[in-house]
């Protein structure tokens, strides 16, 4: 199981390291990015893409397997091993998808998490356990 308080840390030092952490950020602004990734997997969602696909540098979208649907604006669509005639600029083909703009999140989330020296595992796990004990059904709320 990856440790995620680790994970977070790690996460932290790279985006120092990028610059995302040259000044203090505040808790609106970090929280807000995590927010936009939130939506910008509900607009993936919106436009009926998969869950992931794979954007080429030339703009060429590829399926990540064969029952996948990727709409792009009159584009085609490709599968993933079928790089066959499309140049290679030397970069990897980018995720894309609902799926990864969820990923985006939590990437955004722990390392808020790391940047505040969270220890992610435990206070995870206090919370699973005090929502399982500790909460009724649906937490007693309608949703």
């Amino acid at each position: 199981m990856t440790n995620l308080t680790t994970l977070a840390t790690d996460i932290f030092e790279a985006n120092k390291e990028k610059g995302f952490w040259d000044e203090p950020r505040s808790l609106c602004e970090t929280t807000m990015l995590i927010v936009t990734e939130l939506a910008e997997a509900v607009e993936e969602d919106r436009a009926g893409r998969a869950g992931v696909w794979y954007l080429h540098p030339d703009g060429v979208a590829f399926a990540a397997n064969d029952e996948d649907v990727i709409h792009r604006d009159g584009g085609t669509v490709h599968h993933r091993n079928d790089l066959d005639g499309v140049p290679d600029f030397g970069l990897p083909l980018k995720p894309e998808g609902v799926d990864v703009e969820l990923i985006d999140a939590l990437i955004r989330l722990l390392d808020l998490l790391g940047s505040r020296g969270t220890d992610v595992d435990e206070l995870l796990k206090q919370k699973l356990a005090y929502n399982r004990e500790g909460r009724g059904y649906r937490h007693g709320k309608a949703y």
